[in-house]
């Protein structure tokens, strides 16, 4: 279903608001190899944020810092395509960072926004950076969680990986469903707190585990993201620090950018804020701020989170 094309999202931002609270719709955008899947916190009359999650995770890394906004603005977070409720590429596709621009625009045509307001984290602030630079008129803000910009890649490294990952993606087209591997549910929790080495509590966990697991009928369990993420091209997508800072130069809109204390560094720092200058300049506004906490802070510290994010859309009317 076609929910509603509506104004911007910020003029429906107050001091005055009450909170989104628990209202919540589930979307679903049909896509050529099937559909995209969305949660959808408050009214649907509202042109909303477009949340876009980290790489593997889903929408229901917004699940704890969705709640706590203004009832007079509304997110919706999708599942990028072989993550948590949407449908996994057919095999003759692979993930990488193109596609998820696709996505984006892909959404932003299917709603008929003339304009997006975009809130990422990790690769989904890759992504909206990215996205921001390309299209600097239809983007309106962009807030970004832990990480800035895309990850500054050696040319050199991209040269010796590239034929180890392309071989590694045409090794796993055939994986599906049906032949991945099967799990208690204590041992999907646990497999999964180990492979994010801290970064997510059991409970945090639990959460991403709500869109993020498949029950097959022997009461066995596996994720719902597509196994070939981890096989991905995403490589060979990146790109030299070079056109990330002259991309970076082309970003007009409103920006936010919170860092986790300490979060996670991906790269060198420099290059992080490197780019936050450069977005000093050319982008119509640019706040920047610390929050306490790991790499996904905005699970396991949503009020400080949600109260930057309100302040930062309300300080453009109030």
């Amino acid at each position: 279903m076609r929910l509603a094309n509506c104004c911007s999202v910020k003029r429906f931002v107050s001091s005055s608001a009450g909170k989104i609270g628990s209202k919540i719709t589930e979307v679903k955008i049909p896509v050529p190899w099937g559909h995209i899947s969305g949660k959808w916190w408050g009214s649907t009359d509202i042109q909303p944020l477009l949340g876009l999650h980290g790489w593997q995770d889903n929408a229901g890394t917004f699940d704890r810092v969705a709640p706590l906004l203004p009832d007079n603005i509304s997110l919706i977070a999708i599942d990028f395509p072989g993550h948590g409720l949407s449908s996994w590429y057919p095999s003759s596709l692979s993930y990488n960072t193109l596609q998820g621009l696709l996505t984006i625009q892909r959404i932003v045509k299917y709603f008929k926004w003339d304009r997006v307001s975009i809130l990422g984290h990790s690769l989904g602030s890759e992504l909206g950076f990215l996205y921001s630079a390309v299209y600097p008129e239809e983007t309106e803000t962009l807030i970004g969680l832990d990480l800035a910009k895309p990850v500054t890649v050696n040319p050199n490294y991209v040269l010796k990986k590239s034929d180890s990952m392309i071989d590694k993606a045409l090794e796993m087209h055939d994986i599906s469903v049906e032949n991945s591997p099967k799990y208690s549910y204590p041992e999907l929790i646990e497999r999964l707190y180990k492979g994010y080495k801290g970064s997510l509590t059991k409970s945090c966990c639990e959460i991403l585990l709500k869109r993020g697991k498949i029950e097959f009928p022997c009461g066995k369990y596996y994720y719902s993201r597509d196994p070939r993420l981890n096989a991905s091209t995403t490589l060979l997508s990146e790109y030299p620090h070079s056109l990330l800072m002259k991309l970076a130069s082309n970003i007009k809109c409103e920006v936010l950018n919170i860092k986790g204390k300490p979060g996670k560094d991906f790269e060198n720092s420099k290059f992080y804020y490197e780019a936050l200058d450069i977005m000093r300049t050319s982008a119509k506004r640019l706040e920047f701020y610390e929050v306490e906490g790991t790499h996904h802070f905005h699970l396991s510290n949503p009020e400080r989170t949600a109260d930057i994010i309100t302040k930062f859309l309300c300080s453009k009317l109030c």
